[in-house]
């Protein structure tokens, strides 16, 4: 027999970052104080508990959390039947563990039950199987939310998908499952776990042992057993002292009823007192294949034979061959029939032990989950719905009053309940009383605590580098080894975690014209966000981007957060022995020069790396391989961008830099903005080729931001429309002039009268008319290749003449570089190696597009 295993002593183990832990019911005292404590120990950050809707209730109740929306995410699951699925996963960058048995999340359960539960380590690297066990149990999570949580608030749900983003591995790639151990899911609007049990019978059955702590009223799962499987015999062991089960009727044929009292004991303890609430089945076929299936899933109707009406959501783990016999050995399955069978002392026994089945919870009011921001409380209009009279009570974390709101306003799909800052700061529920009565309890999350909460080292560097920007010791170096850390460096984590992702091969050095291989991003899954998707990306990355391009947290710590020369606020100053150091004032112009060169230096180090990356994506030799890798170049170039738009930004207003003086040398600029060009405009895919990149890359929010992203370096490094020839221009000016033109004109192409690019770009030029130019040139352009706007014939075309092909409902606007006496035209085309494109006059049209 196998010896016992404590699950707190897997949770000892490090290398993970996040948790995700399902429990039918809870003892959520023991959940914080031992089970969350130990986890946070070994690093654990971002920690997810979700339970049954109507047990979150009278845990609510009776025995309420203190940490939950603070520490940990804890989240009700409404399902018709029960939400009974007993898993515990934990992810980290190259780990993973899952746990799929019958204990619930409570001190018996881990401590003095007899449980079943699997135990399955997954060493990334290699390990296919284990991945794509953990895909299976990532889908059935995912699956979970999106069906069973519609009064869950988005900022919840978007907490517990966050858990993907811990783990790049999880969902990189679609790995074969393994052929001796499979996981069967049971839920209401799919096959049931029978009928997925059933798939795996390949031969006539010769015997099925199993074991249970509840059975049906009518014991219909063994009889659908009998009916469909027909073994020779079905023993069935239980504990008498503990087993709920009829004792009144007629016992199924070919069906024996043994005694449990050693099944669940180990050579180290013989102690069979603890309550057996293992969960297990092993049927032999005829032909001596194996099957042994074990988890969450009770002998019953409602568990095995799910229907819309009254179906549990389970988790078991099925083991096939001759890993599911070793199992059924180790584990004492194989000797079930063996043991005595129940005599008549031993149904007395059942028939007057009081039952253990929880008796249906119909709460007297409303629970659920609130979202804290700032001095206001969102409830989500399903949730809300009758309690808009009422009047809103904070409640501290032991439900003692702190003050009273008016009661709640509606803002769309929402409603508003709002407080004084410092008050909601400490509270932990929100009591909605009419009258005299209590309506509604609800439990609080504090979001940005548990965001927080959930940062990596990275994250928090990078977050107190940008917030040094503004004082008067910035730490360049720090920012920009964040940077690469997170979107430059080879080991960092661009892909998003989604079931469909591949990488590339490539090589550690920077000049190597491969792809590094985290490059790929792979766009089948995606995450909505307001009327736009977003790209899923590393826990890291999603964190800069959040930072500087969709401005979710850093505006409002910069402005909130009063922090020293270092970016630290004053919590984090606490205990530093450098305070001596923080009260000098002043910079000498000796000093500056040397932030100022330092911050050149890297810039130039950063400017560098991307373009290895961009140069790497134009030389891929083929299609396949560049639809692959674009995403990554991508999410790369925008968060590059966006540290040296905030560098740029230093200019002028940080103490650190002089007037007339810049953080990004202009030289740096005009060669990043020159290899985007060639590499990101007009390559297959590209920015004006995007056709076969897929709907969900297209219209994703990043493109958009890229976009606007590029225009303002456009406009940071001068680029702008020239028409006339100036004066004494050379040969070489002219030419530079019309690629100037050229560049702008391709540019503003891709913005497709996209208002998100108009707005990004206007968040960092201003209000400045060059923006609206090129903005007309892009309706312009739209409107020739709609056939709305009058082209004339392109014979007398000359050098900066815009044209397009004679069939040009899907071409792209161009503009002359030179026309030759032989009427071939030449046109600038941004694509390596450079080179012209060139057409005779008579299959091209022209327009006046500058005429605005």
């Amino acid at each position: 027999m196998l010896f016992k295993v404590s699950l707190l002593d897997e949770l000892r183990k490090g290398g993970f970052e996040a948790s995700l832990i399902t429990t039918f019911n809870a003892y959520l005292p023991f959940y914080e104080d031992v089970v969350l404590r130990r986890l946070v120990n070994v690093g654990v950050r971002h920690n997810l508990l979700l339970m049954d809707a109507r047990q979150f209730s009278v845990s609510l109740e009776h025995h309420p959390p203190r940490f939950a929306g603070r520490s940990y995410t804890l989240t009700p699951i409404g399902v018709p039947g029960a939400f009974h699925p007993k898993l515990i996963f934990l992810v980290g960058k190259k780990k993973g563990l899952i746990v799929v048995g019958s204990h619930n999340m409570t001190l018996s359960g881990f401590g003095f039950n007899r449980e079943l539960t699997n135990i399955i380590r997954i060493a990334t690297k290699g390990d296919e199987a284990g991945v794509a066990l953990a895909n299976q149990i990532w889908s059935e999570i995912q699956h979970w939310i999106d069906t069973s949580s519609k009064d869950t608030p988005s900022k919840i749900r978007d907490s517990i998908f966050r858990f993907q983003e811990f783990a790049p591995w999880l969902g990189a790639n679609e790995s074969e499952t393994d052929s001796e151990i499979q996981l069967l899911a049971g839920r209401t609007d799919g096959p049931t776990l029978w009928e997925q049990l059933c798939d795996l019978v390949s031969n006539p059955v010769k015997e099925i042992f199993l074991t249970g702590a509840f059975f049906d009223e009518n014991l219909d799962f063994l009889n659908r057993i009998q009916t469909d499987l027909q073994p020779d015999q079905i023993v069935v062991a239980i504990d008498p002292n503990t087993v709920e089960i009829p004792t009144d009727l007629q016992i199924p044929l070919n069906v024996r009823f043994v005694h449990a009292a050693n099944l669940g004991t180990d050579s180290n303890n013989d102690d069979a007192s603890g309550y057996l609430h293992a969960k297990g089945m092993f049927l032999r076929q005829q032909n001596n294949d194996c099957l042994f299936v074990s988890g969450s899933a009770n002998p019953t109707r409602p568990a095995w034979l799910a229907s819309n009406s009254n179906g549990n959501f389970e988790l078991m783990v099925a083991r096939m061959g001759a890993v599911a016999e070793s199992a059924a050995i180790d584990l004492g399955f194989t000797e079930i029939p063996n043991l005595p069978e129940l005599n008549d002392c031993d149904w007395q026994t059942i028939a007057n032990s009081p039952s253990r089945v929880t008796s249906e919870i119909s709460p007297n009011c409303k629970f659920g989950i609130a979202i804290v921001k700032d001095d206001e409380i969102y409830i989500d209009s399903d949730l809300a719905n009758d309690l808009q009279s009422c009047k809103t009570v904070l409640l501290n974390v032991d439900r003692q009053e702190i003050d009273q709101g008016t009661g709640l306003v509606q803002k769309e799909k929402q409603y508003i309940a709002t407080f004084n800052r410092e008050e909601l700061s400490r509270a932990h529920f929100l009591r909605c009383v009419l009258g005299t009565q209590t309506v509604a309890n609800l439990l609080l999350h504090h979001t940005q605590i548990v965001e927080e909460q959930a940062r990596t080292g990275v994250q928090r560097e990078f977050r107190n580098a940008l917030l040094s920007l503004q004082t008067d010791r910035p730490n360049i170096e720090l920012l920009i080894g964040c940077l690469d850390k997170i979107a430059l460096s080879e080991n960092a984590n661009v892909s998003p975690v989604s079931a469909r992702s591949s990488s590339v091969a490539g090589t550690e050095d920077d000049s190597s014209d491969a792809i590094p291989d985290s490059l790929a991003i792979d766009v089948s899954e995606v995450k909505k966000r307001e009327s736009r998707l977003r790209l899923m990306h590393s826990s890291d990355l999603g964190y800069l981007l959040d930072t500087l391009i969709f401005h979710l947290r850093f505006q409002e710590e910069r402005t909130m957060e009063s922090v020293d020369h270092r970016g630290r606020s004053e919590e984090e100053q606490v205990g530093e022995d450098d305070s001596e150091e923080a009260d000098e004032s002043g910079l000498t112009q000796i000093k500056r020069d040397e932030l100022l060169n330092l911050c050149h230096t890297k810039v130039r180090t950063v400017v560098r790396r991307i373009t290895t990356h961009l140069n790497a994506y134009a030389e891929l030799s083929g299609q396949a391989q560049m639809i692959e890798a674009f995403p990554g170049v991508l999410v790369r170039l925008l968060g590059v961008l966006a540290v040296l738009r905030e560098l740029r930004r230093c200019d002028g207003r940080a103490q650190w830099v002089d007037q007339g003086k810049t953080t990004v040398p202009v030289d740096e600029r005009t060669r990043l903005f020159r290899e985007v060009m060639f590499s990101l405009i007009e390559n297959e895919p590209s920015l004006l080729h995007m056709e076969k990149l897929g709907d969900e890359l297209v219209t994703s929010e990043e493109v958009a931001r890229l976009k606007g992203m590029l225009l303002w370096l456009a406009w940071d490094c001068g680029v702008h429309f020239e028409q006339r020839k100036p004066f004494k221009e050379t040969f070489e000016m002219e030419v530079e002039r019309l690629e100037t033109n050229a560049m702008l004109l391709a540019l503003a192409q891709t913005v497709q009268q996209d208002e998100l690019v108009i707005e990004e770009a206007r968040q960092s030029i201003g209000g400045l008319g060059w923006i609206d130019g090129v903005h007309s040139i892009a309706i312009k352009c739209d409107a020739i290749r709609n056939r709305e706007s009058p082209v004339h014939s392109a014979e007398a075309v000359k050098p900066g003449d815009v044209v397009i092909r004679r069939n040009y409902q899907s071409e792209n606007l161009r503009i002359v570089a030179s026309v030759r006496d032989d009427g071939i035209v030449s046109m600038f085309k941004f694509s390596l190696p450079e080179e012209r494109d060139q057409l005779r006059s008579k299959y091209l049209l022209t327009t006046n597009l500058f005429s605005y």
